[in-house]
């Protein structure tokens, strides 16, 4: 069986150079926290190398760094990779999606760009190999102004809108794995959507509100870091009817944790743990070819080292008759 182990990791490139040198972001992360891009280049490899994911989504990637820098040091690393291409780059939003992918495990058939999305298209290597659409999404932040909130909540549907059309027209009968930050809770109107109803025929299910996800960081305390604030806005959506959800990604060890998201409220990530403000999440997923295929387990997440948690960090062992909750 193939797997496809998907992890998503924000703030990838160095446009979060110019935002964490402005504003608060220095005082919120306390004295001595990873803001240059060297440190955090280094941290973000660090997390790659120990995941060793086969499908990489990555968000706010720099257009000026991709290619020079990002895609050949993971070129070296065995994979390939592509980021969304825009008509016209914006001066305030310089960056977006970038997906990579194992070259000895997938090839691209596809790809397409749309605003805050980049869809892409992979076909598993070999004569029985699968194939699926990942949907790599950073949609529109929650304005700090009420009045604007329900216009950007709208945004945000649009942008989802979009990929999922092209998969359901271009990919038809393909599955479906949306990754990302959606810039939205688990009580937004949009993850209920996508939990309840079927979108340009997707069925979806979320992978961290899985009953086994229950005590790993992503479903227990947040995924993003920052002003203050502890929130849940990166999720694993996948076609439950197709895929099967084997392992989850615990991305920070107890101690880890108390330290990025518990010491001090008002302290933000990144940290010298985590090179983001949001921390990373991990999918592993198999493709169901018949009702004869629960039980099938692929292998365990490799967790990101350093010690002393290595022994601490796992990855979730999932029952494989949860094939979709609400």
């Amino acid at each position: 069986t193939t797997e496809i182990y998907t992890l998503s990791l924000h703030d990838a490139l160095p446009i979060c150079d110019t935002w964490l040198r402005s504003g608060n972001y220095r005082a919120e992360c306390g004295r001595g926290t990873p803001l240059e891009w060297d440190e955090r280049r280094a941290l973000i490899l660090q997390w790659i190398d120990g995941l060793a994911p086969s499908v990489l989504a990555l968000q706010e990637v720099d257009f000026a760094r991709f290619g020079g820098d990002l895609l050949p040091a993971l070129q070296e690393r065995g994979y390939e990779g592509v980021s969304q291409t825009p008509k016209k780059i914006a001066s305030s939003q310089p960056c977006g999606c970038a997906t990579f992918w194992q070259r000895d495990r997938f090839q691209l058939v596809a790809e397409c760009t749309k605003s805050r999305a980049l869809a892409v298209h992979l076909r598993a290597a070999g004569t029985c190999g699968g194939e699926f659409v990942l949907v790599n999404v950073h949609l529109q932040a929650q304005p700090l102004d009420p009045a604007t909130a329900q216009a950007a909540a709208g945004n945000r549907a649009r942008q989802l809108h979009s990929p999922l059309e092209w998969a359901a027209r271009e990919a038809r009968g393909v599955p479906v794995v949306v990754a990302g930050d959606f810039n939205a809770g688990l009580d937004s109107p949009l993850l209920h959507v996508l939990r309840s109803q079927t979108w340009h025929g997707h069925a979806l299910a979320s992978a961290y509100e899985h009953p086994a996800a229950a005590p790993t960081i992503p479903a227990s305390v947040a995924t993003f870091a920052g002003h203050g604030g502890r929130h849940v806005l990166d999720h694993i959506f996948y076609a439950h009817e197709h895929l099967r959800l084997v392992h989850l990604l615990q991305p920070l060890c107890a101690a880890e944790a108390r330290r990025s998201f518990c010491s001090d409220a008002a302290r933000s990530l990144p940290d010298k743990i985590c090179p983001s403000d949001h921390i990373p999440i991990a999918a592993v997923l198999s493709f169901v070819r018949n009702s004869s295929a629960d039980g099938v387990q692929a292998p365990a997440c490799r967790g990101h080292v350093p010690e002393p948690c290595a022994a601490d960090r796992k990855s979730t062992r999932l029952n494989s008759s949860h094939a979709r909750y609400l």
